[in-house]
């Protein structure tokens, strides 16, 4: 696997189909991502929908929308991610954003996979060398690449329909009711199905357990709620659902490594 990190760009690769991971922890971040798959098959979650995707997928992401990539059953995968920070695009490309912004999640013809294999190995390529210009070349193709991404979803051959119905609704549901005590039973009763069945179904539709679904959910809207009222962490933690502050300081501090007042003050 490799990783590559400069100024407002970040880069995760592996080029063969050995690899397993499946992201056990909330994922949000401040970065538009571009989500390629190019050999396995995975579900990706954005924006509360689950997409199955196959090699030859791509996702654009708003990283401020919760979202993960898994394999439901462990299976080995290929993917390249390139992640770029919201500000520097929307500064220096803001027609590029759009296809971001909700999630799109598409399936690339023939051609498009080819072109967009040649940008990726060429950024490969250079972020394992060490000729002269190499950071110049990655930012230089890096751009061509969104350029290219953004284009393709315009075109989008083969759009991929989100999945399971039953899924959805307990979503639906989570989230309109987040703030208050929630149950496995609660759950599944308001969602009229059963408990063992709502388990099943929710970590094999999402990769998240529905405690851990619920618990992300909450940390990112006591995050949005730092940075947006002045309200103060007691008040914070409760509007957010947790049940005691200390809890709350836990799972936040779980979350984005730092304490909820020093986020806010970073924020």
């Amino acid at each position: 696997m490799g990783e590559y990190t400069d100024n407002g760009l970040r880069i995760f690769y592996n080029t063969d189909d050995s690899f397993h991971y499946n992201m056990s922890t909330a994922h949000f971040h401040d970065e538009y991502e571009i989500y390629y798959l190019t050999k396995g098959s995975r579900h990706i979650y954005i924006n509360d929908k689950i997409y199955p995707i196959n090699s030859g997928s791509l996702a654009l992401i708003d990283g401020e929308n919760m979202h993960r990539a898994f394999s439901p059953n462990n299976g080995s995968y290929a993917r390249f991610i390139l992640c770029v920070k919201k500000q520097l695009l929307q500064n220096q490309a803001p027609s590029l954003v759009k296809p971001f912004k909700n999630g799109t999640v598409f399936s690339l013809n023939t051609q498009q996979q080819t072109r967009l294999n040649r940008l990726m190995n060429m950024i490969i390529s250079d972020i394992e060398s060490d000729m002269p210009m190499r950071r110049e070349s990655i930012r230089a193709v890096a751009s061509k690449l969104v350029i290219d991404v953004t284009r393709f979803s315009e075109e989008q051959s083969a759009t991929i329909n989100d999945c399971n119905d039953t899924v959805i609704k307990v979503i639906d549901f989570i989230n309109s009711n987040y703030y208050q005590k929630l149950s496995l039973e609660y759950i599944a009763s308001s969602c009229y199905i059963s408990v063992s069945h709502l388990t099943r179904l929710f970590k094999a539709g999402t990769g998240y357990t529905v405690i851990s679904y619920i618990n992300n959910l909450r940390v990112k809207k006591a995050s949005e709620m730092l940075k947006n009222t002045k309200l103060s962490i007691s008040e914070i933690a409760e509007a957010s659902g947790f049940e005691s502050l200390s809890y709350f300081v836990k799972m936040f501090s779980k979350y984005f490594g730092m304490s909820p007042l020093k986020y806010r003050n970073i924020n």
